[in-house]
């Protein structure tokens, strides 16, 4: 697909011997460490155009920020399926590839005054192999993108340097290494508790809730809850609770100790959260008569206040906390989209030769259209430049559901589709569900594991 001689396109700079200010040295044939392997799924693993930006660099050719964008232009065709804005691809040089090799800065003239960025040997046998799988495995799974599977590669993890097969470089615990290793016990597990899979990714007690919500969302994977008939906010008093009463060192003293009072009263009752509220409003109403009930983060903040007690061990959950109860599953289908995914992520870890020639074979092979099919995909999936019609999608999400009350996030992205005549992610329309329910319009309940949407009374509001 790149273009080996700089004729069709005199602005870049093709040079038969570059003079790179860094070109790592390859060590072929080696399987990759996970770190190495995180590292390039977060270069370029999680977004069709990071990939393609890759594969678009000739070999022995210097792009610089007007270059970049050309080619990417260029290699879409009549089929521009995303025109970035100026700037954008090269920035996914300085900030993603370069950072682990696949890219290097290299000047074109004796002055250093020209400069841009050189696909590396790295770039090209390990970079474009790895694209190249990836952009293949999307086009075959066009219901899905690269992004949705790994997410965000930010971190606030501290930077370590690792020995890879180019040699030192840094490495970032960040989210697309840590997803694949969620998607392997999903894909080679019938059933897994929510806590397990917690556990198992060294986070005892807590839910992987960034990597689970957004395979949700995507309806790559699914929910159940064990105890559907019970609610899963249930409090009862400690047995062995402190013998002094708590509060008075929390941000919230006076309710804690009230809170705390009805407890007590009753040490082997089971309460819900909605009766802690009822009967903490009839406390405090029998105490003044004057007091205002209609406070609506009172209920917000008796939840943080039974998390301090139960913190401080005075109040335990008898039922288990809502994610000790949830099971995660996947459907036939999407296990084997997670296992044909496993499967190339797997053989190109190993180095596996065939492998490898396929991807390089790939990367050099996709159409123009094929490539303006995959910039659309990102773009459509990409939660920074994909700004669809939303007041006017708001609009409709409201009139539908003043119409199809407790509705699915599925009724309203088919009623979204029908609407606009086009695709719509299920993220997007999760991202706009979520923002018009914090400003109070829609509100959100949950029925058998499944969470359904509505107006929000004026009660509500």
């Amino acid at each position: 697909m790149p273009p080996s001689e700089s004729s069709e396109n005199p602005a870049m700079t093709t040079i038969e011997s570059p003079r790179p200010l860094f070109v790592p040295e390859v060590r072929k044939n080696e399987p990759l460490s996970d770190e190495e392997l995180g590292n390039l799924l977060a270069a370029i693993g999680n977004n069709e155009a990071k990939a393609i930006t890759l594969i678009a660099m000739g070999k022995g050719v210097i792009y610089d920020r007007y270059d970049l964008d050309s080619e990417m232009i260029r290699t879409q065709g009549d089929t521009l399926g995303w025109r970035q804005s100026r700037g954008v691809p090269f920035n996914y040089c300085a900030n993603s590839l370069e950072n682990i090799g696949l890219v290097a800065k290299s000047v074109s003239d004796s002055n250093l005054e020209t400069w841009g960025y050189i696909k590396t040997d790295y770039g090209e046998e390990q970079g474009d192999a790895l694209a190249g799988l990836l952009l293949d495995f999307s086009l075959r799974h066009p219901e899905v993108s690269l992004y949705d599977i790994f997410g965000s590669t930010s971190s606030g993890g501290k930077d370590r340097e690792i020995e890879a097969s180019l040699g030192l470089t840094g490495f970032k615990n960040r989210s697309p290494l840590a997803c694949l290793k969620l998607i392997w016990e999903l894909a080679t597990t019938n059933e897994l508790r929510v806590i397990d899979l917690g556990n198992n990714h060294g986070k005892p007690n807590q839910e992987p809730q960034e990597y689970l919500s957004r395979l949700k969302e995507c309806g790559l994977i699914h929910y159940e809850f064990t105890a559907e008939h019970q609610p899963y906010a249930q409090y009862q008093l400690a047995l062995n609770s402190p013998l002094e009463t708590p509060g008075y060192k929390t941000r919230q003293p006076l309710m804690t100790k009230d809170v705390y009072e009805l407890l007590k009263r009753d040490p082997n009752k089971i309460w819900m959260l909605e009766d802690l509220r009822v009967a903490y409003f009839a406390k405090k109403k029998a105490e003044n008569p004057d007091f205002d009930r209609n406070n609506t983060s009172t209920k917000n903040r008796l939840s943080r206040v039974l998390s301090n007690l139960e913190r401080a061990v005075y109040v335990y959950r008898p039922g288990g906390r809502r994610y000790e109860r949830t099971t995660v599953w996947v459907d036939e289908e999407h296990k084997l989209l997670f296992i044909d995914l496993l499967t190339l992520i797997d053989q190109f870890q190993n180095q596996d030769s065939d492998t490898l020639r396929k991807g390089r074979m790939l990367a050099v092979s996709f159409s123009p259209r094929q490539i303006g099919t995959l910039m659309a995909k990102a773009k459509e999936h990409s939660p920074q430049a994909n700004k669809f019609f939303r007041e006017e999608t708001e609009k409709h999400i409201l009139s539908f559901l003043n119409d199809h009350s407790k509705s699915t996030t599925r009724e309203v992205r088919k009623s979204i589709i029908d609407y606009q005549k086009r695709n719509v992610s299920t993220g997007n329309i999760r991202a706009i569900l979520r923002k018009l329910k914090s400003g109070g319009k829609i509100k959100e309940t949950l029925e058998k594991g499944i969470n359904k949407w509505s107006l929000a009374s004026e009660q509500d509001n």
